[in-house]
């Protein structure tokens, strides 16, 4: 039934792919913006971050529970993708009728698992996060999730359906976990007592944080899957390694002669 569906999907977008050069060049320029995905949800959070009103402590303290719950939800979305059997992406699917849009290379991704969407899992959450308390634009959040960050990486063939919608309800349930775990947590108030007394770092911290969800922690990642195949390589090529054959010692008798005609005494 889910692969019934994947393909009713990918077959409805594929018969717009590769018709039009330049639309499907706006499509993968639109998936591969950090600013559209990411950018506009960073630059709502320091804005309502330092929005001045009298619930700001209030509007802070949820800010830090829906940051900390996204990154929950993005951090078991790869652990699933590392533990679930491999599944293939639609771009390298030959069973599945995709038709690759201009300007995709089709190896793209093809060293990942596509399930669940971690794409999917972080916005979600971050538009979960805010409908808790802004309704109207935690919608609007969602929507622009589906729209502009999920359905066109459904059309270039990075993700099924089904994909996103896994990472979709991911994120949403470990959002609202965490906000449920939160409501009598103590850390976001001392978060929140820290960043008066230490603000150069914490705004360097705070920075570093939301710019690396604004890409995904693409650089991190990237930096982590090369260091592991560099540490496995070494490891193959410390095992292929032949090694010497140990040293047999010959032991002379006391008084009798080597080879070299030395004697051996006490």
């Amino acid at each position: 039934m889910v692969q019934t569906f994947d393909a009713q999907i990918i077959a409805f977008f594929s018969q717009y792919a590769h018709q039009n050069r330049a639309f499907d060049t706006l499509i993968y320029d639109l998936a591969d913006s950090s600013l559209f995905k990411g950018g506009f949800f960073m630059a709502y959070f320091w804005w309502s971050w330092f929005r001045s009103d009298n619930r700001s402590e209030e509007t802070r303290a949820q800010i830090l529970i829906t940051l900390a719950g996204s990154l929950v939800a993005v951090f078991l979305s790869r652990i699933l993708q590392l533990a679930l059997p491999y599944h293939v992406r639609p771009l390298q699917n030959s069973a599945v009728a995709f038709v690759l849009p201009y300007g995709v290379n089709p190896e793209t991704l093809s060293h990942w698992n596509s399930f669940p969407s971690d794409h999917a899992a972080l916005f979600i959450a971050l538009s979960v996060g805010i409908a808790l308390h802004r309704p109207l634009l935690g919608a609007l959040a969602a929507i622009w999730t589906i729209v502009v960050i999920c359905i066109p990486r459904i059309y270039l063939g990075y993700h099924y359906p089904s994909d996103v919608i896994a990472g979709a309800a991911l994120g949403g349930a470990v959002m609202l976990a965490t906000y449920y775990a939160a409501r009598h947590a103590r850390w976001p108030g001392w978060v929140l007592q820290w960043e008066p007394r230490h603000r150069t770092a914490f705004y360097c911290l705070a920075f570093l944080a939301t710019y690396e969800m604004t890409v995904l922690f693409y650089d991190v990642r990237a930096l982590g899957t090369d260091g592991f195949h560099v540490f496995k390589s070494m490891i193959s090529a410390s095992a292929a390694q032949p090694r010497d054959e140990p040293r047999t010692q010959v032991v002379h008798p006391p008084g009798t002669w080597d080879s070299n005609g030395s004697a051996h005494r006490f």
